[in-house]
């Protein structure tokens, strides 16, 4: 067990006024945080507040009154305490003065009133009983207000409709004014950015200026704001006051992100929307319409648009119809005619999928690293063909000839979402024994033994 001593707090120093002559009572007041003297309590002893009187500029009060009680009932009475009053006993002898100091701790509301454009500015009323001071249009502040060690010096009521009065924490180093440290501080609402201003001179007390004033001062004014993360998982800041819509939104983060006008920004929703504002689903997030309206708070993130060209096999043509989607999401597409298509999906790394009546081997796989706005992607659609020759049933036998005069080559062509063989090669007549065949692939595979769907045989 540790026998040492424990510090439990630090008290400034009060000095008692030492030519009291013959008085009954003395009574110093002054701010904990400081040591500041306040002026105005007012000092009443005896059971029937025989005696009144109120501390000077000195935080001194001095009873000259002859009470010859052992025990004074003292009251003294001021915004700074709890109910506007507080009860004492004080004890004394006959060769002795009765001493009470009293050291004040902060009673503070804090609140938001309407500021400039659609800002809240954060208020602070000292001291209990100053509920006539208080603003008719002041609402509860929702928010915490914590200093530079982290530590939390007040936070919302849990009644979000009551003005409540709170009791500040003293700071942990002596002589810093409690107000200042509390003024000092980050301050935190969703959905708003904090605007602190300087509404205190350093070096001062500023609980003992607002007792002294009986005014609320302003802290500092909330912004309402947007959140948008971006492709680098890093968090942009959007002000209401410069973008209204999505619209407007995606042209400043345009110019925020540095991107060419040309680029395709898309903004999601990641917190709860009205559906009307919501343009269709892709890759599980809910796209948002240009048209629709922000909110303070809202949270938004920049998706990425992949533009994908399909070609025929090695060649620059473009396959049509071809089925592309990404793996274990919803977001799926088909290309045009000209092979191109779109997808809209966050940041990250992805598997493209693609089906085509072309190959029969299955989907094919594409993975790709989505880090930029505009993210293109080509894609080379393979295409199988096996040509083949076949007997006359007039002849029969395996050593029978074919009497073709010429064999066709054929290359399978996508237009307009159909697929069908075309001629492209003569070859000069030969013989080929029953069952052989020939197998040519456009793309270099000559796994495939099947005719391309909705293609034909040509044979001559």
């Amino acid at each position: 067990q540790n026998w040492g001593p424990v510090l439990m707090g630090i008290r400034p120093a009060v000095k008692l006024p030492t030519k009291t002559g013959s008085a009954s009572l003395v009574v110093k007041a002054c701010t904990l945080c400081c040591g500041q003297p306040v002026a105005g309590i007012q000092i009443d002893v005896g059971e029937d507040d025989c005696v009144q009187s109120f501390t000077d500029r000195t935080g001194c009060c001095i009873i000259r009154d002859n009470l010859h009680e052992q025990e004074l009932q003292v009251s003294a009475t001021h915004s700074a305490f709890m109910d506007g009053s507080c009860e004492y006993i004080v004890r004394s002898t006959d060769k002795s003065t009765a001493e009470l100091p009293l050291f004040l701790e902060p009673l503070i509301r804090i609140f938001t009133i309407p500021g400039p454009g659609d800002q809240l500015a954060l208020q602070l009323l000292v001291g209990d009983g100053d509920s006539v001071l208080l603003p008719v249009d002041a609402e509860p502040f929702a928010g915490t207000i914590c200093d530079a060690r982290g530590e939390e010096l007040w936070s919302a009521s849990t009644d979000p409709d009551a003005l409540t009065l709170t009791q500040l924490k003293a700071p942990p180093d002596a002589g810093e004014c409690s107000i200042i440290c509390l003024a000092h501080s980050g301050v935190e609402l969703k959905g708003y950015e904090w605007l602190p201003s300087a509404p205190f001179e350093t070096g001062t007390c500023a609980f003992e200026e607002l007792l002294r004033r009986r005014e609320s001062r302003t802290l500092g004014h909330l912004r309402p704001v947007v959140h948008v993360r971006d492709l680098e998982d890093k968090t942009v800041v959007l002000t209401l006051a410069e973008c209204e819509t999505i619209e407007e939104a995606t042209a400043l983060l345009r110019k925020r992100l540095c991107t060419a006008q040309t680029a395709s920004l898309t903004l999601a929703a990641e917190s709860e929307v009205p559906e009307a504002d919501v343009d269709r689903y892709a890759s599980g997030c809910p796209l948002l319409k240009a048209s629709a309206k922000l909110s303070a708070g809202q949270r938004l993130r920049l998706m990425a648009r992949l533009l994908v060209h399909v070609s025929f096999g090695n060649t620059t043509l473009g396959a049509s119809n071809v089925h592309v989607a990404i793996e274990g999401s919803d977001e799926a597409t088909t290309s045009d005619s000209a092979g191109l298509c779109e997808l809209i999906l966050p940041a990250g790394h992805h598997k493209i999928k693609v089906d085509h009546g072309m190959s029969n081997e299955g989907s094919d796989f594409v993975e790709v690293d989505v880090s930029e706005v505009d993210v293109k992607m080509e894609i080379s659609a393979p295409a199988c063909l096996f040509v083949y020759l076949q007997a006359p049933d007039s002849q029969k036998g395996d050593s029978a000839p074919t009497n073709v005069s010429k064999l066709v080559l054929a290359t399978v062509f996508l237009e307009g979402g159909f697929e069908f063989l075309k001629p492209t090669t003569e070859i000069p007549r030969f013989g080929l024994e029953r069952g052989r065949g020939l197998a040519l692939c456009s793309s270099g595979t000559a796994s495939v033994n099947r005719l391309a769907s909705g293609g034909q045989s040509t044979a001559g």
